[in-house]
């Protein structure tokens, strides 16, 4: 019997050390990868592809210099069977939100024209380049005001920045919703 109990406590011991806390540094980091990962930025290129169509989203670069022009680009390119195709979608079926991540502020694009047509060539991108300028800020705080004032003279101030974009059209089978993200930093 005292084998058993002596067996237990042993099997016990080691189940307790094996799955117990660590001890180690309290400053160490030790979330697993997904946690970390969580709060880096996109990459800054993302491709989507849905239907007959790519959308893609790009930065020329990962980090830019305090107000130095930021080249942000959206692709919609159709890749059906017909050599062109029609879409309708509002003011244009590209557009961008811009998210400033350390002073949590959103810059979004305003919809002008509703019920625009375009043809799309096979294989010929359809690209519209993102001017901050061009977007509201739906925050009546006035620091996120101060900052799209600075944005508007000036350009985009250090800090990290999302790009959230979208295509969204119609041809005439489908509606098409198509979402990507980049994210850049921006440094003095």
């Amino acid at each position: 019997m005292s084998k058993y109990i002596a067996s237990f406590l042993i099997l016990f011991t080691i189940l307790i050390t094996a799955c117990g806390p660590t001890g180690g540094d309290p400053k160490r980091n030790d979330h697993p990868p997904s946690i970390v990962q969580s709060t880096a930025l996109p990459p800054p290129e993302v491709e989507r592809k849905e239907g007959d169509f790519i959308y893609k989203l790009y930065t020329e670069k990962g980090m830019y210099d305090e107000y130095e022009d930021t080249s942000i680009i959206a692709e919609l390119t159709y890749v059906g069977d017909e050599e062109t195709i029609e879409i309708f979608h509002a003011e244009t079926p590209l557009t961008f939100a811009l998210e400033e991540r350390t002073r949590n502020v959103k810059i979004e694009t305003l919809i002008r024209d509703i019920g625009v047509t375009s043809k799309l060539k096979k294989d010929v991108p359809l690209i519209k380049k993102y001017t901050v300028t061009k977007g509201h800020v739906f925050e009546d705080d006035k620091a996120s005001v101060k900052f799209f004032k600075t944005v508007k003279k000036k350009g985009l101030p250090d800090g990290e920045y999302i790009i959230h974009g979208f295509a969204d059209f119609s041809d005439k089978n489908k509606h098409y919703t198509i979402n990507g993200e980049i994210g850049f930093t921006v440094i003095k």
